[in-house]
C-alpha cells in the first residue's frame, strides 16, 4: 500500500469488524507498506483501499500471492515451534555489523534461539533499518547478492519519499548470483559499476576453471578515465581456451599482450 501512514492505521482500525488479524507486517518506506491478515480481512481491506482509491485520496495498492500472512497475528502459532528448532545451533558473535529491522534497533542485542521466531512474527521496520544506516554511513554502497534481488531497490525508494536530496552521496548495486546464462556478464557490469563509485573489487574467474582471470581498475588512472571503456588490469593465468567472441576483442587482447602467462591491459567489454 502507498499511503500515508496515518491514514493506513485508520484503515486498519476502520477495518476491524471483519478480524483482528490484519496489521501492518513491514513499513518499507514513508509512504510504503505491506499489510498482512486473514483471506477475510484482506479482501474487505482490499474493498475499502479501491474506494479511497477512486476518491483521490493519493492511495495506492496491490495485492500480493503469498503461502502466509508473515509478520502478522496469524503465525503466532509457530513462534515456539521455531524456538525449539532454534535451540539446536550455537549462534557466535558477528564479526561484521548487523542492522536489525527492528523498530529502534538494539546494537547490542545478540542472535539467539528466538530470533527466527520472533522475526516472523514482528512486523519488519525495512524503512527504521535504512534511516539508521544512512545516519551511519551517509557515503555508502548499499550491495546485495541474490535470486532476482529488490532489497536495494527499497532501499532506495525508502531513502527517496524521506529525504530526496541524500540519495546523491548513495549508489545502489545488485547483482543475481543465481542467472548463470548471463553470470560473467552480470558479475562485469557490476564490477564496472563499483569501479565508478571509486571501489577497488577484483573479479575471478569460479574455481575449477582452466583460467584465473583477476581484474581492478589501475592504480594510476582515475574512475572517471576508466568507466568509459571499462578498461582494466588483467593477469591471466593458465591456457587461454577459445578465441573471445568478436574479432575486435582478440585484437585488443592480443596488442595487450594476450598469452598464456602474460599480464597487460585488456578492455573487458
Amino acid at each position: 500500500v502507498e499511503a500515508d501512514e496515518a491514514l493506513v492505521h485508520g484503515i486498519l482500525e476502520a477495518n476491524l469488524a471483519s478480524d483482528e488479524s490484519t496489521g501492518i507486517a513491514c513499513y518499507n518506506g514513508s509512504r510504503s507498506f505491506t499489510l498482512a491478515g486473514s483471506t477475510k480481512a484482506i479482501d474487505a481491506l482490499a474493498r475499502t483501499l479501491a474506494e479511497k482509491s477512486r476518491a483521490g485520496e493519493g492511495v495506492k495498492s496491490k495485492r500480493l500471492n503469498v503461502i502466509n500472512a508473515f509478520h502478522s497475528a496469524l503465525v503466532e502459532s509457530l513462534v515456539d515451534r521455531l524456538g525449539e528448532v532454534g535451540k539446536g545451533p550455537t549462534f557466535h558473535d558477528a564479526v561484521i555489523p548487523i542492522e536489525r529491522a527492528t523498530e529502534h534497533g538494539d546494537p547490542a542485542a545478540r542472535l539467539d534461539w528466538s530470533f527466527v521466531g520472533s522475526h516472523m512474527r514482528q512486523p519488519v521496520f525495512f524503512n527504521y533499518a535504512i534511516q539508521r544506516l544512512v545516519k551511519k554511513h551517509p557515503q555508502a554502497i548499499f550491495l546485495e547478492a541474490g535470486s532476482n534481488s529488490t532489497t536495494t531497490v527499497m532501499a532506495a525508494r525508502a531513502l527517496a519519499q524521506a529525504a530526496p536530496t541524500t540519495s546523491d552521496a548513495l549508489h545502489f548495486q545488485s547483482v543475481s548470483i543465481t542467472n548463470t546464462k548471463k553470470g560473467i556478464d552480470g558479475l562485469t557490469d557490476t564490477t564496472v559499476a563499483l569501479w565508478k563509485q571509486g571501489l577497488r573489487v577484483f573479479l575471478r574467474t569460479p574455481p575449477g576453471t582452466d583460467g584465473r582471470l583477476c581484474a581492478a581498475p589501475p592504480a594510476a588512472v582515475s574512475v572517471r578515465e576508466v568507466a568509459p571503456l571499462a578498461r582494466a588490469q588483467v593477469a591471466y593465468r593458465g591456457d587461454y581456451q577459445g578465441r573471445p567472441k568478436h574479432d575486435r576483442h582478440w585484437k585488443q587482447w592480443t596488442a595487450a599482450g594476450g598469452r598464456s602467462g602474460a599480464t597487460g591491459t585488456a578492455i573487458t567489454r
